[in-house]
This record gives C-alpha cells, sequence and structure tokens, in this order.
C-alpha cells in the first residue's frame, strides 16, 4: 500500500487497536489515522480487502475489532466543523462535527459557550454569535459513556 497515511505492523506498534471494550483481540494488516475527509478518500482507494472503521473503541458489541485488512481510525478526526440556526425554537442550534471528537468535548464546548471556529464560515460565526448571547440550551442526554466518539 503507497499511501503515506497506512502504517504497517499493527501488532506491535498499535496492538490497542486490535481490540475495544468488549475485549475481544482481533488482527490486521494495517491502520490509518485520518484527518480530513480527502485522507479517507486517499486510504480508501490505497487499501484493498476488509475495511474496519474505529472511533473511540468504546463500544462492547466488538464492533471495532478487526478481522484482517485494514483499521480506518478515526479518533483524530476531532473538530466542531461549524454551526447553523435551525429557526426550531425547540432545538435552535446544530453543530457539524468530524467523527472522532467526543461527547465530552461536545458537552465541554456547550456548556463554556466556547469554540475553536478557524476555517468556519461567516453563517457559522454568526451563529456562535447568537448562541453566546442566547439563553441557555439544552444538551439532551445520550445513553453512554461521555468518552464515546460520535461516528
Amino acid at each position: 500500500m503507497s499511501s503515506s497515511l497506512i502504517h504497517n505492523d499493527v501488532e506491535h506498534q498499535y496492538p490497542d487497536y486490535l481490540r475495544d471494550e468488549s475485549r475481544r483481540s482481533g488482527s490486521a494488516d494495517s491502520i490509518s489515522f485520518p484527518l480530513s475527509e480527502d485522507d479517507i478518500v486517499e486510504v480508501i482507494s490505497s487499501t484493498d480487502g476488509p475495511l474496519t472503521v474505529q472511533g473511540g473503541r468504546t463500544g462492547i458489541t466488538a464492533g471495532a475489532v478487526p478481522d484482517g485488512g485494514h483499521i480506518l481510525n478515526l479518533s483524530r478526526m476531532s473538530s466542531i466543523l461549524g454551526m447553523t440556526e435551525t429557526g426550531n425554537p425547540e432545538a435552535p442550534y446544530s453543530i457539524t462535527v468530524q467523527p472522532g471528537i467526543t461527547l465530552a468535548l461536545i458537552r465541554e464546548a456547550i456548556a463554556q459557550r466556547s469554540f475553536d471556529c478557524d476555517g468556519w464560515s461567516a453563517e457559522s460565526k454568526a451563529a456562535l454569535a447568537s448562541f453566546k448571547t442566547d439563553k441557555e440550551c439544552f444538551f439532551p442526554p445520550d445513553p453512554t459513556e461521555d468518552s464515546a466518539a460520535i461516528g
């Protein structure tokens, strides 16, 4: 495989990525840690065979355990990409995130009303300005560990 994003020797260099919270262990030929959609496209284009997509590996059903092939680990894709005003008074704002961001990081950003908005569109920055001065928003509870990744 030619991509510089792809790392081999998973068993010795990245053994933790061969299992998840289920404690089941698997095997893989290679692993990658993309930072963008373009990286994902490059990796998928460079790999053949089975592909296991991983987030934070917090699941207990062995869904992140590879059975050979390549591991596409999304944990480093952990940015909040933007915010929009929805027009819905019951859910006035929506955020767009990368799949590797954890629920804890989202909760923290919302509670502090503080976001790294580098690269955000003018529309997203305007929504953030409204969000910062609006009444307190409620982030609904979720039934999982807050170390879990969105995707």
